[in-house]
């Protein structure tokens, strides 16, 4: 009986569990629907898209993690394509990587490179036409071979030409200089040891009456330029003493030669490890030497005859400098300025009869390497780039810092190696390259115009001073890369100087080319540069898609602007429209064809501005927008984007119901169900009668059901 009973209850329990299963089912769960509007208003409608033209953006690349990199890169036109390659060393020996060189185009790394050699590359030297291909060639040393050194010849395949392997019986440090010292049509080789200066000739055969020796030690690099301004080159050394050793090519030392620095710490062992700087800096006819030492002190030196006066600035800070200078007249006042680096800044010095400074930059800097000069802004004045840390920095030549590239060079002050600008990738903008020590290469973008401003660290192949013999704004390296001529601003008489047609114009500094229209706009190079401030290579400026010449000649709009009444309406888009005036800005805020919505509204939502009903549905287009939320550009006056079985215009217009809601007054009834059924949709006390009747009857059944299967059960179990 006891057992009877709990089957009872449970069929009781079990009973009233499905009955409120149903009610749940039929009642609290009746049909809802959130409001859902399709149309993302303002979202994918007019975009403007740049055509023929690549945006640029700063990018990285990443070689091995598993070398180290703290050699110069080298940068050159291996191919002669007219572009430019650069070469990479990377130097470590352990199991599984020796020593690599890659080759780099375009940033991606050249097919059958890098290349591995058994041998410590120590310097990347020159290019040069052997067997009528072009190698490159780089210095090296073998571990077991201590006292030889090797020149290798490596062609664009990544071949190592075993008929140029070159081996001399002498171990070298620093650079290795390339150029034709004697003029005789031929390049020669420059390098030195501790205390010895050789030249060799172009097939390493020492060269008559070298090497010569200072019998002190050179740990500066050697400077090859005019330092008696007779007009021939002539080979400096600097000992880490202050002696200064110059022979002419023929191996003559200079007559009052040795001169020494007088440093003011002499016994206490300050001395010079990096490369002098060597120029008449004040154009007096007379050359002088600015050398940094040990113990912090900028030195100038007059180096006629007669002169002995050491001038001297103590550079702040600067406990152990070396850090390279370099000279150029960067503020364009007639005098060389010398850029001179120290631990935390640096200063700008002139010479003119007293060493004196000019800016300085102290701050929280920890530079390393040389500073590069190169325009960067389009200005045609010289920027300063230097790299501190984890940061690549840009200054003016009063020591303005205008450009901060912060947390981009992880490591940066491992390797001592300076940034290198050049166009990188083919696109006559140059761009700045740096290469830290763990071979992760970061491209900065400048969107400035030129060609190479900077392809060799410090000033040139030879180590001579950044002289722009005919100011023109092309430093005399870089009128021997272009062609164009060394003592004429205007190499080819087009009235631009060539400075400004390389780096300014994007001009041709041999070939008149004012006149042309690169980019075919319909506008002049010049007209582009001088007058329009154009971009003479892209046809639209400001990718309005419009030509800067039909912007210029046709609609007297703005080449640099996409919006020259600042309206919010496109050139494009009020040209295509002539009731629009591109250069009013009164007319966005108009509604021409008085639909409702106003032509910068009509622009946003992609709708015709002189059609009142873009997509002939018989509704207008601000309706559509602001009444039926429907969309103006899509026929669908018979939408029902809510589903609730009734078209938007009938919610609308006839039941003033909303559109973008099933259920308006949220009974738990559909909006179609409530109209089709007799009840106020827009009512939450008024209800489908039909639906009440039919769920009471539904419940009644259910009950009845249950009373009955419960009797019948009570019966058969007796209970």
């Amino acid at each position: 009986m006891q057992n009877k009973k709990k089957t009872f209850y449970s069929l009781v329990f079990v009973g009233i569990i499905y009955t409120t299963m149903f009610l749940h089912l039929f009642v609290i769960n009746s049909p809802k629907v959130v409001a859902n509007n399709p149309i993302n208003i303002g979202e994918d409608h007019i975009k403007l898209i740049k055509q023929g033209y690549t945006e640029d953006f700063d990018r990285e690349i990443s070689l091995s993690d598993f070398l180290t990199y703290s050699i110069e890169p080298f940068v050159l036109d291996f191919d002669k394509d007219q572009s430019f390659e650069i070469f990479i060393v990377s130097n470590r020996y352990n199991e599984t990587e020796g020593n690599k060189l890659f080759l780099l185009k375009d940033s991606s790394i050249m097919p059958n490179w890098p290349i591995q050699l058994e041998v410590d590359i120590e310097d990347i030297v020159c290019q040069e036409s052997y067997n009528d291909e072009q190698i490159v060639i780089v210095r090296a040393k073998n571990k077991n071979s201590a006292n030889q050194t090797f020149f290798y010849g490596i062609n664009k395949n990544g071949e190592v030409i075993s008929s140029f392997t070159k081996v001399v019986e002498e171990t070298f440090s620093g650079d290795t200089l390339f150029g034709d010292v004697d003029e005789d049509g031929q390049n020669e080789f420059i390098i030195h040891n501790k205390n010895q200066v050789f030249i060799y000739e172009n097939d390493f055969t020492l060269k008559e009456n070298w090497p010569k020796e200072t019998n002190e030690t050179i740990f500066s690099e050697i400077v090859v330029d005019d330092v008696n301004l007779d007009g021939r080159k002539d080979i400096l050394a600097l000992t880490e003493q202050g002696l200064i050793f110059v022979w002419d090519w023929n191996g003559t030392l200079l007559r009052n030669f040795p001169k020494k620095i007088d440093i003011l710490y002499y016994k206490s062992g300050e001395g010079f490890r990096v490369m002098p700087v060597v120029t008449d800096s004040n154009n007096d006819g007379i050359v002088e030497i600015f050398a940094s030492s040990t113990f912090g002190y900028l030195y100038c030196l007059e180096l006629s005859e007669g002169k002995t006066s050491t001038y001297y600035q103590k550079l702040p800070n600067a406990i152990y400098s070396l850090n390279q200078a370099t000279a150029s007249d960067i503020n364009k006042d007639g005098l060389l300025d010398i850029i001179q680096p120290f631990s935390d800044g640096f200063s700008i010095f002139n010479f003119d009869g007293i060493l004196e400074v000019k800016a300085k930059v102290e701050g929280s800097y920890s530079f390393t390497g040389a500073p590069v000069l190169a325009d960067i802004n389009q200005d045609n004045i010289l920027e300063l780039i230097f790299v501190s840390d984890y940061r690549l920095l840009v200054f003016n030549y009063t020591g303005f810092e205008i450009q901060n590239y912060e947390k981009t060079i992880p490591y940066a002050y491992n390797n001592g190696i300076s940034p290198i600008v050049f166009d990188s990738d083919s696109d006559s903008e140059i761009e700045i390259v740096y290469l830290n020590n763990y071979g992760k290469i970061k491209i900065f973008e400048t969107n400035d115009f030129g060609l190479f401003p900077w392809l060799f660290k410090y000033s040139s192949p030879l180590h001579s001073v950044n002289n722009d013999y005919d100011g023109d704004g092309l430093l005399d390296r870089e009128e021997k890369v272009v062609g164009s001529d060394l003592l004429n601003f205007d190499s080819d008489s087009d009235t631009v100087c060539d400075g400004d047609e390389v780096n300014q114009y994007v001009m041709n500094p041999v070939i008149v080319d004012l006149s042309l229209d690169t980019d075919e706009d319909n506008l002049t190079n010049i007209e582009e540069v001088d007058i329009y401030l154009t971009n003479p290579l892209n046809p639209d400026s400001d990718f309005d898609s419009l030509t800067d010449g039909e912007e210029v000649l046709i609609h007297f709009t703005n080449p640099l602007s996409a919006d020259s009444d600042e309206d919010g309406l496109p050139d494009s888009f009020e040209v295509e429209y002539t009731f629009l005036d591109p250069n009013n800005d009164d007319d966005s805020k108009l509604d021409y064809d008085e639909d409702g919505l106003s032509n910068l509204e009509e622009y946003l939502y992609g709708t015709d501005p002189s059609n009142p009903d873009t997509d002939s549905d018989s509704l207008l287009d601000g309706d559509e927008i602001y009444r039926y939320f429907t969309n103006p550009i899509v026929s669908d006056a018979d939408a029902d984007y809510d589903g609730d079985g009734l078209t938007n215009v009938e919610e609308v217009d006839i039941y003033h119901t909303d559109p973008s809601s099933t259920d308006s007054d949220g009974d738990g009834f559909s909006d179609g169900e409530e109209v089709e059924k007799g009840s106020d949709p827009n009512n939450s006390q008024s209800i489908p009668k039909t639906s009440k009747i039919s769920f009471a009857l539904f419940s009644a059944l259910i009950s009845l059901f249950s009373i009955v299967f419960l009797f019948t059960l009570t019966k058969r179990l007796k209970i």
